[in-house]
């Protein structure tokens, strides 16, 4: 009834946290979609450390991810991608010793095992630190709501890549008018690097006639 989904993982597009969810969009067609977007090279400068406050650090990477999760976690390395955020805490891949936990060392002499809190899920799903913080909510409440959110890079990947899609068809001169459009905030270096990847990787994915 709503057509063919597009599958893909928030972690190639730069997330530090694997979401792997069906997406449905008209603004591309799912088949050419789906090809530009296997085809993304996620910055291999994006780790999890990047997220976490100050005396607090991720777990080493033991085994590598596997498909249909992105690959980018790879033994030896830094932890590029936790496990899915959840919106219920506790869940076993978030457990002490286990991917997605977190030893805390503010106190070397007392290190406290956790779990990623509100505003290092915020940034680590592409939004800005304090996002959720609202009055009255805990950050208990704002982990549940981070875990039933959408990925903030998969769909800037998403949108990025309808974009590009839509200028190789339309071509500059249609575009052009986009330029008198009122600029937006300044994107994060990570999301810069992505927008210029989908241009290309949708470019190379355009059908040969």
């Amino acid at each position: 009834i709503i057509g063919r989904p597009v599958a893909f993982d928030a972690a190639q597009a730069g997330s530090l946290a694997h979401r792997l969810r069906n997406y449905w969009s008209n603004l591309c067609q799912p088949d050419e979609l789906q090809h530009a977007l296997s085809q993304m090279q996620r910055s291999v400068h994006r780790s999890v450390q990047q997220a976490l406050e100050p005396g607090r650090v991720a777990m080493p990477v033991h085994r590598p991810d596997q498909q249909p999760q992105y690959v980018c976690n790879l033994p030896g390395e830094p932890r590029a991608a936790w496990p899915t955020l959840m919106g219920k805490q506790g869940s076993y891949a978030f457990r002490p010793g286990q991917p997605g936990s977190i030893l805390d060392v503010t106190n070397p002499a007392a290190a406290v095992w956790g779990e990623p809190i509100a505003v290092e899920r915020e940034i680590a799903l592409g939004y800005a630190p304090g996002s959720t913080a609202a009055e009255g909510l805990s950050d208990r409440d704002r982990c549940a709501v981070l875990g039933q959110c959408m990925d903030a890079n998969a769909l800037q990947a998403i949108m990025a890549t309808c974009y590009a899609w839509w200028f190789r068809k339309q071509g500059a001169s249609a575009a052009s008018s986009a330029t008198a459009a009122p600029q937006q905030q300044q994107q994060p270096q990570h999301a810069q690097f992505f927008m210029a990847t989908a241009t290309a990787a949708a470019a190379a994915a355009e059908p040969q006639v």
